[in-house]
């Protein structure tokens, strides 16, 4: 139905990947591949053999050369609305995930803009459908991009604006911490997003697994941070904004 719509697209195989692109396969296929180092990246940090089945059947990834028929796309086949978005994640309650993008200008931008988006159905799918709060799944999905695609500047520039954004305030901003499927962090926080997920990594690779794994199982961020970290969200910010020199950072 989607081919009858959009003729142009074509259709090609990874091994974790179904790709549905316009975008001529010479150009298509450096990008392809950040696609499949993410999936490694992950496997890795969470501890799955490579190979072990994380999607239900493979993650369909549709990328369209031009901007209007990402605009077309969205509205007709996912019923929503994309402006202001580069690309965007479906994930169905059965199971499914579906990554539809445009390629825009910026080949790095590109790059990780595949990999944050696809990390979002990758967690999605890990052990259980049990979503990780917003601020998680964001700095997740930031930080996996800089580790995939380190050429991209966006995520430090972002970075730094929210050290900028913390001094002012001596904050991270309101319901930074917020849980439920209706609550997402504001622009500002995603550096402070990324920025906390690379600094738990950084403290304790493994316990940063744990941390993820134990929401994955049914534990709050908070009981979760606890048990892999011995902390509270108020001291997980205070330990934060002195590595960064905002000492007393809080909610």
């Amino acid at each position: 139905e989607v081919r009858r719509e959009f003729p142009a697209l074509a259709v090609s195989h990874t091994h974790e990947f179904l790709v549905a692109t316009d975008i001529p396969p010479a150009q298509m296929a450096p990008f392809t591949a950040k696609l499949d180092a993410m999936h490694d990246f992950l496997c890795d940090l969470y501890g799955i053999p490579r190979g072990e089945p994380v999607w239900r059947g493979k993650c369909l990834v549709i990328a369209f050369a031009a901007e209007q028929d990402f605009a077309a796309f969205e509205p007709r086949f996912m019923k929503v609305d994309p402006r202001g978005a580069h690309g965007l994640c479906h994930q169905r309650s059965d199971g499914r995930v579906v990554m539809v993008c445009h390629r825009g200008d910026d080949a790095s931008a590109f790059a990780h803009m595949l990999v944050h988006e696809t990390s979002h159905g990758f967690n999605h799918r890990w052990m259980s459908p049990e979503p990780l709060p917003n601020w998680l799944n964001e700095g997740i999905a930031e930080w996996v991009g800089t580790q995939v695609v380190p050429n991209c500047r966006q995520v430090p520039m972002k970075e730094a604006r929210a050290v900028d954004f913390m001094k002012a305030g001596g904050s991270v901003g309101a319901n930074f911490f917020a849980a439920g499927p209706d609550h997402h962090i504001d622009g500002i926080q995603y550096g402070i997003a990324s920025g906390l997920v690379k600094f738990l990594v950084a403290r304790d690779r493994k316990k940063f697994t744990a941390f993820v794994r134990g929401i994955k199982e049914g534990l709050t961020a908070e009981e979760s941070l606890k048990e892999s970290f011995n902390a509270s969200p108020a001291e997980l910010l205070a330990a934060y904004g002195r590595a960064v020199g905002v000492p007393g950072l809080k909610e």
